[in-house]
C-alpha cells in the first residue's frame, strides 16, 4: 500500500532465512542464532552466516519474527501530512519513547483523505500492529473505521485531532488558549478588526481555536461580524484566495489570526503582492509552529503546540496503559501551548520587508 511508509525492518532483497539456511547446509535456527550472536554457535559458523548475509544484503523481518511468535512490537502512527513539521516532530517524540521500550513505528499518511485513513486502519490491522496514534484526517466525517481496533482488540490514542466522547485517551494541546493567547497579543498590538481564517468545523481542534478567538474578542469587547470568520481554510492556496477576497471588502481586515501555519503562509504571500507592509500597517498570526516561521520575511508569530513533548506523552500513555491492560481508563491529556512571537504579528516593526 503507497500511503504507508515503514521503518521496521523488512527483507531488501528477495532472500529468506530458510535460503540463507540451504545455502549454507544448516537449519534456519542456526542462522538466527548466528545473526543473534547466540553462545552456542561457533565463531567460524558466525562469519561464515554473516558473510552471506551481507553479500546478499539480508536483514532479518522482524514483522514476520513477531507473526511467528504471535506478539507484535510494532505501533501505527496515523497522521494526515508526513511534510508538516509539526507531524513529524510528533513522530520523532513517540519513536524516541518507543524505541527505548522495544516497540517499532510504521507510519500511515492519509493526506487529510477519509478513505485513505480508512484504508490504512485496514492495512494496520492486517500488519498485526499493537497500538494505533491516530490525528484525524480533515476529510473524515464519520469514525466508524475506529471501530475496527475496538473488535480486533487493539488500543489506540488519538492526538492533536482527536474525537471526543469516543471512550478512547487524547493528547492533544490547549487549543482555546493558544488561540485566546494569539488573538488577545493582536489586540494588545493594537489591531481591532482581526479575521479568523478557521479549519474544518467538524473537527474539534479547529472548534477550539475558533471559540479562543472569539472569547479574546468579546473579553476586549471588539464585535466579530459572520463575514470575519472564514472557514475551511488550511492550505497556502485557499488563504490566499480568502486573503485577497477579503481585502476587497469594505470594511477590511487589520489583522489575520489563522488556525493553521500554512494558511498564515498563504496571507503573508497574498499581503505582499497587494504591497501591504506585515508587521506594520497589518497583522498575522498563525497557528502550529512550522520550520519556516523563522526564516521568512517577516518572521511568522504563531502557535507553538510543543510537538515533541506530543509525541512522547502519547507513547508514554500508550505504554502505561500496556502495563494496566484491563484496568487502563481512558484519559484526556492536554498540553499547554506556547506563543512563537516573529515581527508579522508586532505593530510599526520598522525591520518588516515587503
Amino acid at each position: 500500500m503507497q500511503s504507508i511508509e515503514s521503518n521496521i525492518y523488512m527483507t531488501k532483497s528477495q532472500y529468506t532465512i530458510h535460503d540463507l539456511a540451504r545455502m549454507l547446509g544448516v537449519s534456519a535456527s542456526t542462522i538466527s542464532r548466528a545473526l543473534k550472536d547466540d553462545p552456542r554457535i561457533s565463531k567460524k559458523t558466525k562469519e561464515k552466516v554473516r558473510k552471506l548475509a551481507a553479500e546478499l544484503k539480508y536483514e532479518p523481518n522482524i514483522l514476520a519474527s513477531q507473526l511467528r511468535l504471535g506478539k507484535s512490537t510494532t505501533v501505527g502512527v496515523i497522521v494526515p501530512r508526513l511534510n508538516r513539521f509539526f507531524f513529524s516532530n510528533v513522530i520523532s517524540g513517540m519513536e524516541e519513547i518507543l524505541s527505548q521500550n522495544g516497540y517499532n513505528v510504521m507510519i500511515c499518511q492519509t493526506d487529510e483523505s477519509y478513505e485513505r485513513e480508512v484504508e490504512a486502519i485496514k492495512a494496520l490491522i492486517n500488519n498485526r500492529v499493537c497500538g494505533v496514534f491516530a490525528s484525524i484526517a480533515a476529510g473524515s466525517k464519520n469514525f466508524d473505521h475506529f471501530n475496527l481496533l475496538k473488535r480486533h482488540e487493539i488500543p489506540h490514542i488519538f492526538f492533536d485531532r482527536v474525537i471526543y466522547g469516543s471512550n478512547v485517551s487524547t493528547v492533544t494541546v490547549d487549543d482555546h488558549l493558544g488561540a485566546f493567547q494569539a488573538t488577545t497579543h493582536l489586540i494588545h498590538q493594537g489591531y481591532k478588526k482581526i479575521f479568523h481564517f478557521c479549519g474544518p468545523a467538524h473537527l474539534e481542534c479547529y472548534k477550539e481555536r475558533e471559540r479562543g478567538y472569539r472569547d479574546a474578542m468579546k473579553q476586549n469587547r471588539l464585535e466579530v461580524t459572520d463575514n470575519m470568520v472564514v472557514r475551511g481554510v488550511l492550505t497556502i492556496d485557499d488563504a490566499v484566495t480568502a486573503t485577497l477576497k477579503v481585502l476587497k471588502m469594505k470594511k477590511p481586515p487589520e489583522a489575520i489570526f489563522c488556525s493553521g501555519a500554512y494558511s498564515a503562509l498563504g496571507v503573508v504571500e497574498a499581503l505582499k503582492k497587494n504591497n501591504i507592509l506585515i508587521g506594520k500597517d497589518f497583522g498575522v498570526m498563525g497557528f502550529s509552529y512550522e520550520k519556516f516561521a523563522s526564516y521568512i520575511t517577516p518572521t511568522l508569530s504563531t502557535v507553538d503546540q510543543n510537538s515533541m513533548e506530543m509525541g512522547r506523552v502519547t507513547a508514554k500513555l500508550f505504554l502505561e496503559d500496556l502495563k494496566n491492560k484491563g484496568e487502563a481508563v481512558p484519559r484526556k491529556i492536554i498540553l499547554e501551548p506556547k506563543l512563537f512571537l516573529g515581527k508579522s504579528s508586532l505593530k510599526n516593526n520598522s525591520n518588516t520587508v515587503v
